[in-house]
């Protein structure tokens, strides 16, 4: 309505600063066309005004969402990079496009610089050659899973993975973290062993306790027989009976003496021998 206003204004003005007379048949129609043609203008300059505000509004939104992804990047990139945990991005191919350090340095033998990492991540985690993103399978999968790990001089290592597919518009990606749990998994076994080897302890230790019970129960027995039959007319087979009652019962006694040493380490060359 201000430029409508404006527009009828200016038409007063021009209508009075004009050399021709005015008259009704004349005056109103010029009227008419001072108006359409101050309006029109006065309109078309607002409008693209405001669009100019409004492109300068989204450029400056645009700006600031760039720069803001810009920082976000910056931080997930240093995230990754000083992350102590292996972390790996592959492609549709399997061909690892990104790893950080950590990942460097896991899969790289002990005593090596770490190298860069290139090539199939089938070759590292073989199992993970095998996930259906890489087949064209589903958009998005997510899990973890224990498998078994090479490093790059084909050393194996039990490995925790967790790892994700998602898409890009460069086509499907997945991204794994990788752990190297081989001293947990060997501590854990090692724990089971010794659960194993201490409830077969106390199952043997309880069967050599009854059976030197029973021994000692033979031995009575014995004894009230000699008793009644007198020492000197012991016969032969009583004599033996308390002979191998008595054997039985080191043995229980040495059995049970090696049961109570604890498990070592020892090398399996030696058990193969």
């Amino acid at each position: 309505w201000q430029v409508l206003i404006a527009a009828a204004m200016y038409m007063v003005v021009a209508e009075y600063s004009d050399a021709f007379p005015w008259n009704v048949t004349q005056g109103v129609a010029r009227d008419v066309l001072y108006f359409i043609a101050y309006a029109g203008e006065g309109l078309y300059i607002t409008e693209m005004l405001s669009k100019r505000r409004a492109q300068r509004s989204h450029v400056r939104m645009l700006t600031q969402e760039v720069a803001a992804r810009k920082e976000a990047e910056e931080q997930l990139q240093l995230l990754i990079d000083c992350s102590s945990v292996a972390i790996l991005t592959a492609d549709q191919a399997g061909t690892i496009v990104q790893a950080n350090e950590a990942a460097m340095r896991l899969f790289t033998p002990e005593g090596q610089p770490a190298a860069q990492l290139d090539g199939p991540l089938g070759a590292l985690l073989p199992v993970l050659s095998r996930v259906p993103v890489l087949a064209h399978g589903p958009k998005s999968l997510r899990t973890m899973l224990q498998c078994q790990g090479f490093r790059s001089n084909h050393e194996p290592f039990v490995a925790d993975v967790w790892f994700s597919t998602y898409e890009t518009p460069k086509g499907a990606r997945m991204t794994a973290v990788v752990a190297d749990v081989s001293e947990e998994f060997r501590t854990r076994e090692e724990s089971n062993l010794e659960q194993v080897l201490h409830g077969s302890r106390l199952v043997v230790g309880a069967m050599a306790h009854e059976m030197r019970n029973v021994c000692g129960a033979i031995e009575l027995v014995c004894e009230r027989i000699d008793a009644r039959n007198g020492s000197a007319r012991s016969p032969e087979d009583i004599k033996a009976l308390r002979q191998l009652t008595g054997t039985l019962e080191r043995m229980t006694t040495v059995e049970v003496s090696q049961l109570k040493r604890s498990a070592t380490a020892i090398r399996l060359q030696q058990v193969i021998d």
